[in-house]
């Protein structure tokens, strides 16, 4: 008997059957799709919040030229005189633009990228006089991935008193 017992344990063997290194492989090959889509996303995310922060940057750029341009003497390029050559679409960089629109459509466009024409897209600049004052109204909305389906944003409004400049 004692030898049939010692024959019994010869035949188990310890290890792994290959159903179950199939299971732990497909186990780990999910979790790992899990982390890499995990990874993707925060990598979108962190690309989108530059994205904000440099519309941010942008906006306040654009108020401060103007009201830098409030100060100057020269009627022409004074936004309380001429407001054309700082409102509108900053759209299209290849249309004639006054060198501030230019300046400013350029850089955006080499920052956060081309104006793709998704539903919601915009990039424009209002300036509006209103009395003796100028109110600036900054719309950017940029292309954060997903093909349109997600818009970085960034609104700005100011007024500009042409006597506290």
């Amino acid at each position: 008997m004692n030898c049939d017992k010692h024959i019994l344990n010869k035949n188990n063997q310890s290890g792994f059957t290959l159903i179950e290194a199939i299971i732990s492989l497909v186990m780990f090959g999910i979790s790992f799709a899990g982390l890499f889509l995990l990874f993707g996303i925060a990598q979108q995310t962190s690309m989108n919040t530059q994205k904000k922060m440099f519309l941010n940057i942008m906006a306040n750029r654009i108020v401060e030229t103007i009201a830098n341009e409030g100060t100057n003497t020269d009627t022409t390029i004074n936004p309380f005189n001429n407001q054309s050559l700082y409102d509108g679409s900053l759209n299209d960089c290849t249309v004639g633009l006054s060198s501030y629109k230019l300046e400013w459509c350029t850089d955006l466009q080499n920052q956060v990228g081309g104006f793709t024409g998704y539903d919601g897209e915009e990039r424009t600049v209002s300036v509006v006089k209103d009395g003796s004052d100028l109110l600036i109204n900054i719309s950017l909305v940029v292309d954060g991935g997903s093909d349109g389906e997600n818009l970085v944003q960034s609104y700005f409004s100011r007024r500009l008193r042409k006597g506290q400049l």
